[in-house]
């Protein structure tokens, strides 16, 4: 299906670390004008990746919408206000101001050797990254940041934009990038590496994020606690438009491994993400409120859902993926927040999932603050492997002990299809379609389904609420 594109997100303009930026272009009265307007230019590119709604408060990944927080207590700018946050505001790695003043208008390739960066897994590397990153980003035309082959330690870090001059942007590493242990780095911080506010971002390699995500496990009490306070995710991608992410690896992450957010034309592939199958919440890759994204050809193995889709996404294409272990291709959860927006125009496709808990699923909440919308979702050409239930729509979703009934689910899902969908189930119930019974799930198909037990039990299916139209083969029995 040809994607439509939507017009790129407005993008927040509050700064970094309020004075900082300020104090560098005043520079010293025998600098020239231009040179201080130069080092200005540069300086107002260290605002603050995180912003989304408003000023200096960054979104939380697990409460979908990040939560309001505040950067060392620095007073919040207004939303598409030029104005900075206190001296005490500042970023996870500063910029000197050597090299600002020199900086040459051109295109190149900038290696972070050439920076200072060690590459022993040891020394933190992350001011020579970010000194190479700004030097890229105040070019022009076609231009690169190098990684050679190495370990390179970095505390979180942000690249962001935008590069007004930059056609192209390359981020090329085939080094590890080794992060830091120590969750104090990370106060208030929701990511470790994060890129944002950019066009025509390549990031490719065949390099590694280890995020050593092992050590902090033992920590994440979101698998129990439904108001928790999330670890950092491994690499965001925020307010981008025309990214393209390929030949990457990423390893252990403490939460999830890639979170891509409000993106506009995204396309990934070849990317490898590997956690044991008992690390909680190591999501592959998440959505948030993107438009136009392409997944394809990439192997995901995690302790979570190899794909989650969140709320606010529209024209998703997945296809090629080879999922396992982890908990399967989700859309959702949806249903939790007020904030949520509609997901539309959705296709899961040509995938391979073998020893999931669970394959292709639905999942919203009961008792929903706001109605939404699913629509148009295609599930299409699946192979399923000893999975625990295959297909699965459940709008009564709620992992913990203690969950509210009182209100089915305000999440209205319309124009649902699974079609060409074979293989073995690991559990009895390989088909689960539970509808909400306030909103009942309007056009859901089923075609072509033939699952049948890889255990002692023979398969079946599990309804609730549900009026299906079933057509071609259909094993286990359909639900009368």
């Amino acid at each position: 299906m040809e994607q439509k594109q939507s017009a790129p997100a407005k993008r927040s303009r509050c700064l970094w670390g309020g004075n900082y930026g300020e104090k560098e272009a005043r520079g010293t009265e025998s600098e020239p004008q231009g040179i201080r307007v130069l080092a200005f230019s540069v300086g107002r590119l260290l605002k603050r990746l995180l912003d989304h709604v408003e000023g200096c408060k960054v979104q939380s990944i697990i409460n979908n919408t990040f939560p309001q927080e505040e950067r060392r207590g620095a007073p919040c700018c207004r939303h598409g206000e030029e104005s900075v946050c206190d001296d005490q505001a500042a970023p996870p790695t500063r910029l000197s101001i050597r090299g600002i003043r020199a900086v040459a208008r051109a295109s190149g390739t900038y290696n972070v050797r050439d920076f200072g960066a060690k590459g022993n897994g040891v020394t933190d590397d992350s001011q020579a990254f970010m000194e190479a990153w700004k030097k890229a980003c105040a070019s022009s035309g076609r231009t690169k940041v190098l990684v050679p082959a190495g370990t390179y330690f970095l505390n979180p870090i942000e690249f962001s934009g935008p590069c007004k001059d930059v056609n192209d942007l390359i981020f090329q590493f085939h080094g590890t990038l080794k992060a830091s242990t120590d969750l104090n780095k990370y106060v208030n911080r929701r990511g470790w590496v994060a890129f944002g506010w950019l066009d025509h971002l390549t990031l490719t390699g065949g390099g590694t994020f280890d995020a050593q995500g092992e050590v902090s496990w033992p920590f994440n009490k979101c698998p129990t606690q439904k108001n928790c306070n999330p670890l950092p995710s491994s690499l965001i991608i925020v307010n981008t438009n025309n990214t393209v992410v390929k030949d990457i690896t990423t390893v252990n992450s403490k939460f999830f491994h890639i979170v891509l957010m409000n993106n506009n034309n995204f396309k990934g592939s070849g990317i490898t993400i590997k956690a044991p199958v008992n690390s909680p919440n190591t999501d592959g890759i998440h959505l948030e409120s993107n438009s136009g994204v392409t997944l394809s050809n990439s192997h995901i193995g995690t302790g979570d859902d190899c794909v989650s889709i969140g709320q606010g996404n529209s024209f998703v294409t997945i296809s090629g993926i080879a999922c396992g272990p982890g908990h399967g291709i989700s859309i959702g959860s949806l249903g939790r927040y007020n904030t949520e927006k509609d997901v539309k125009n959705i296709i899961v496709r040509d995938s391979t999932f073998v020893d999931t808990v669970m394959g292709v699923r639905i999942k919203t909440w009961e008792n929903s603050p706001v109605q939404t919308t699913v629509q148009n979702v295609t599930f299409e050409n699946l192979i399923m492997k000893n999975v625990g239930s295959p297909v699965v729509v459940d709008q009564t979703y709620c992992p913990f002990a203690y969950c509210d009934h009182s209100a089915s689910s305000r999440v209205q899902l319309k124009d649902i299809k699974f079609k060409d969908i074979r293989g073995t189930a690991a559990y009895r119930e390989a088909m689960i379609l539970k509808c909400s019974k306030g909103l009942p799930c309007q056009g859901l198909k089923l075609e072509n389904i033939d699952l049948t037990s890889s255990g002692l039990y023979q398969a079946m299916s599990v309804c609730l609420d549900v009026r299906a139209q079933f057509s071609g083969k259909i094993n286990p029995e359909p639900c009368k």
